[in-house]
């Protein structure tokens, strides 16, 4: 059986330090076309691969992005089959996951801040990637939202 290539295989066979392969792959810093080039052939030699999972544990957050459905029962499940797993797919082509997330109570005419609060609470807590909140009324136009930056205001809010 064969191994895994790893970061520090690529760093080796490129004759470069593992930092410099990190930042080839990832684009985030400038490195010299040549050092560049180098990184990618040796990656490509070796059949190395970012792994999103372990690159999103290094960032803080798991590869699943939350999916807030707020609405009547029937009408959540009917976004379930219509939008969420087309959309789940579209995800898994990237390597993340879709996580469906309702709030306690959820009939439309009972929708209150603190719903949409509570699944903020819950992506944030879960360290999600992303929250995309869908209300039941307009499903085909869902609103993502960065839950660290929500939660940051709150709390500043209650101050």
């Amino acid at each position: 059986m064969d191994k895994t290539p790893t970061m520090s295989d690529v760093a080796l066979l490129a004759g470069v330090s593992v930092g410099t392969v990190s930042h080839v792959l990832r684009g985030s810093v400038h490195v010299s076309d040549a050092l560049t080039q180098r990184g990618h052939e040796a990656a490509e030699t070796l059949g190395y691969s970012v792994d999103p999972s372990a690159q999103a544990l290094r960032l803080g957050y798991q590869n699943i992005v939350g999916v807030g459905l707020l609405g009547a029962r029937k009408e959540v499940e009917q976004a379930a089959c219509t939008f969420l797993l087309p959309f789940a797919r579209e995800l898994r082509q990237y390597g993340m996951e879709a996580l469906v997330l309702s709030p306690a109570h959820s009939p439309v005419k009972d929708l209150c801040l603190e719903d949409f609060t509570e699944l903020v609470m819950r992506a944030k807590r879960w360290h999600l990637h992303s929250l995309l909140i869908c209300l039941s009324t307009e499903f085909s136009s869902c609103t993502s939202i960065n839950a660290e930056a929500y939660v940051a205001e709150a709390d500043t809010d209650k101050h």
